[in-house]
């Protein structure tokens, strides 16, 4: 199951001075507020983002803070788990249930089993009796590493390197055939939640 996001991260895993200095790259301009500036920056923001969605898309973790939603046409049979993708899980936002006018469960309807990794949502008791339909649940979430600050995990190390890893290959091979550099596999595998890929 592929969520949906819902919202963006507010920041990217990297500022833009840790990117330059993984690619030995120094301030050309320094503004009046003494911010310094390269030619490449704007490029290089895009590359940090698609280094990080490359080294998402291989782990099937959310390296960054996003709102993500899930819909299924119906409640699992026999009280089953609904699996929340993408985590680190850091809230349930909401379940809603129907089609023209949504109902939002309660907080006491569902137990969050936050110990799995991907995360699960069982009934408290029983999932409520629906008619099947096209995307009858829809569960929001927020997931993601973020910093000590934020209370909830911080992003591995590995997972930090992986990203300078795969930014410096993009940056240094513009044009070229884009692959998620040997070196990141390597420091991603053991993160791994997503199975089935090299």
């Amino acid at each position: 199951m592929i969520p949906k996001i819902i919202t963006q991260p507010s920041a990217e895993a990297l500022t833009i001075a840790e990117c330059r200095s993984h690619l030995n790259l120094y301030a050309y301009d320094v503004d009046s507020d003494g911010v310094y500036s390269h030619p490449d920056d704007d490029m290089i923001l895009d590359m940090q983002t698609a280094a990080r969605e490359m080294c998402e898309d291989f782990t099937g973790l959310s390296l960054v803070r996003k709102t993500y939603e899930v819909a299924i046409d119906e409640f699992p049979e026999d009280d089953g788990a609904i699996e929340l993708p993408m985590p680190p899980l850091v809230s349930v936002t909401s379940i809603n249930v129907g089609v023209t006018s949504d109902a939002l469960m309660t907080s006491d309807e569902y137990v969050v089993d936050d110990y799995s990794r991907p995360a699960r949502i069982l009934p408290a008791t029983t999932w409520p009796v629906v008619t099947t339909s096209t995307n009858l649940v829809k569960v929001r979430y927020e997931a993601g590493f973020g910093e000590d600050s934020d209370g909830g995990e911080r992003l591995p190390y590995a997972a930090r390197a992986a990203i300078l890893v795969t930014l410096t290959y993009l940056y240094e091979n513009r044009g070229g055939e884009v692959e998620l550099p040997p070196a990141a596999i390597a420091l991603l595998r053991p993160l791994r939640i997503r199975l089935g890929m090299a």
